[in-house]
């Protein structure tokens, strides 16, 4: 699935795709980058540790999915509703002064792990036979499907699904096992990983989106994730996370 849209007030006439997002990112300095599915599956797991579920719109809110879909940017601002008034001890809280599903989340100090924008996932592609996977011992010298070379993934033995759905299996081999890849999409907005899965289209290379919209509802959580779209796609409902990897 491909698609965009342009609005000319913004860099690059509003077209932005994941190598694009990449691109500001380095530009940033040296060992900056996106947010990488490793790094995500460090946050999903933590969470998991910390909480024992993954009922994240639950323990901790909705997040800024509520809202209607509007035109252009419809999402909130950096740090609305004085949420960094609203924060405990370890950076976890919630925006204030108005309902669940229209103030944004903070986990950690991550704001918007759910909801708001998708976010681009770096490090991920999904192909036909398998999923490929940024190197975890750091060798790789480039983090995206249209740079990378054999030497800078791993690829699963585990063949990508084509069904969409929320979660409810997850994939556990051994490149995977430390990730929230589903293997099966049969559950609900309160069984097993609550959360909805986009899968792989077939006969594409697929790169990965992370969280939510400000419009997705119940869809969003912090094991959401939109495997469908292809490394050109762009559109206003899609944001990146910056990183710096030491």
């Amino acid at each position: 699935a491909t698609g965009e849209v342009s609005y000319p007030d913004m860099p690059n006439a509003g077209h932005f795709d994941i190598e694009e997002a990449r691109t500001y990112a380095e530009n940033i300095g040296s060992h900056w980058g996106l947010m990488n599915i490793w790094s995500l599956s460090a946050v999903q797991l933590l969470f998991m540790v910390e909480y024992g579920s993954m009922h994240s719109q639950t323990l901790l809110g909705r997040g800024i999915v509520d809202k209607a879909s509007g035109s252009d940017f419809a999402g909130e601002n950096t740090g609305a509703f004085n949420i960094d008034d609203h924060l405990g001890h370890n950076g976890t809280g919630r925006g204030y002064g108005a309902d669940d599903g229209l103030v944004p989340i903070c986990y950690r100090w991550i704001e918007n792990l759910w909801g708001n924008t998708w976010s681009f996932i770096d490090g991920y592609a999904a192909v036909d036979a398998a999923y490929r996977i940024l190197k975890a011992d750091g060798s790789a010298t480039n983090f995206g499907e249209s740079g990378w070379g054999v030497n800078d993934y791993d690829t699963s033995t585990a063949t990508p699904i084509t069904s969409d759905g929320y979660i409810s299996n997850i994939e556990h081999e051994a490149l995977l096992k430390y990730m929230l890849i589903p293997a099966a999409v049969a559950g609900s907005t309160s069984t097993y990983i609550p959360d909805y899965f986009w899968a792989h289209d077939a006969g594409e290379t697929n790169i990965l989106l992370a969280g939510g919209y400000w419009g997705i509802g119940s869809k969003a959580g912090l094991g959401c994730l939109n495997s469908r779209h292809d490394v050109a796609y762009s559109y206003r409902l899609i944001a990146a996370r910056l990183e710096f990897m030491g």
